[in-house]
């Protein structure tokens, strides 16, 4: 068996709407096979189609109860900014971290919340 190790630098999630959440490094969108929880929508007109939506936090929820779809329990904002605390406490904190086989491989998949870089 060959061990790999496979890093994910995230610095900022945003939203763009309700249920929407992009995951960013260095100010560029975040194009990684792993952040994808379900097959991308052949209709959605996103240029990436690695970002969560409502399918995607109802998925998290099932192991991460902290996060979950908005439900009109509060307003949209504060919704918005407490999945964007509780996603960036789960990957500061290693949860999202994953052992996965593919083949003859053991890739150790590590997410890790950065200080952005600003490149100039």
């Amino acid at each position: 068996m060959i061990i790999e190790k496979h890093e994910i630098q995230i610095d900022q999630i945003t939203s763009g709407k309700v249920n929407i959440f992009t995951f960013y490094r260095n100010r560029k969108q975040i194009d990684d096979h792993f952040l994808r929880l379900q097959e991308p929508s052949l209709t959605a007109n996103y240029f990436f189609h690695f970002h969560f939506d409502a399918e995607s936090l109802h998925l998290l929820q099932k192991e991460f109860p902290g996060v979950y779809p908005y439900n009109g329990s509060e307003t949209i904002h504060d919704w918005t900014e407490k999945m964007k605390a509780e996603l960036q406490h789960q990957i500061q904190t290693g949860k999202w971290n994953k052992r996965v086989h593919i083949g003859n491989r053991i890739l150790d998949v590590a997410f890790t919340w950065c200080d952005e870089d600003i490149v100039e």
